[in-house]
């Protein structure tokens, strides 16, 4: 029962935990929603292009965090928090990509400025994923699963509250779809951009935590 109700603990109870896994969470269900919102499977490219910009751009920040962590070798922030030094710069795309979705749908922009600012989203998706998780795996140590497993809860959690995937029509408010014809694209998704710009700042505080 203990191993059990760990995941949720640590959910509730370790701001680190909780903070990565809300962002986690939120940036993995935007994905969701747009699988709802956009009807033309192309559309879907640009998202593929982020995660291929973003895997590509972990190479040289994970080459970067090695070579920290064996010149600091006493130092918890090199070998811990450092892990998250590439999200400080990557997460700031979840917010610009909103925002900047949203305000290029209009019928009078060209479909290539939605696109670009969608691949933003998916350079954020995967970097946030990929930090938070590999962070939460060292930093835990032997409660890395309970940790990792409060994250992936929150990302069920977001995925049913903001995508909404049910086959009730009138069941969840917040479904992508009814979010996208209820109050027009561009004001539809200012509610996400305005909790992707609160949540963005979740790796800046894990950063500085070994600090406080």
């Amino acid at each position: 029962m203990t191993t059990w109700i760990r995941p949720f603990k640590m959910f509730l109870t370790e701001p680190i935990v909780l903070t990565l896994s809300l962002l986690n969470g939120f940036s993995d269900a935007l994905i969701f929603m747009f699988i709802q919102s956009l009807s033309l499977g192309l559309a879907f490219i640009p998202i593929l292009v982020g995660y291929v910009i973003a895997w590509v751009s972990f190479f040289p920040a994970t080459k970067r965090n090695i070579q920290e962590r064996r010149d600091n070798p006493e130092s918890e922030r090199a070998q811990y928090e450092s892990r998250l030094w590439w999200l400080l710069y990557t997460a700031p795309c979840l917010p610009i990509g909103l925002i900047g979705f949203a305000w290029t749908s209009l019928p009078q922009c060209h479909w290539i400025g939605t696109m670009i600012f969608a691949a933003m989203i998916g350079i954020a998706n995967y970097a946030i994923y990929m930090a938070t998780i590999d962070y939460m795996v060292r930093a835990y140590g032997p409660y890395s699963v309970s940790a990792t497993g409060g994250n992936g809860w929150a990302r069920e959690c977001s995925f049913a509250t903001l995508s909404g995937l049910s086959s009730n029509q009138g069941g969840l408010p917040y479904r992508g779809d009814r979010l996208a014809d209820n109050s027009g694209m561009p004001w539809g998704t200012r509610e996400n951009w305005e909790r992707a710009l609160a949540w963005a700042w979740g790796p800046a505080g894990a950063e500085g935590a070994c600090e406080t």
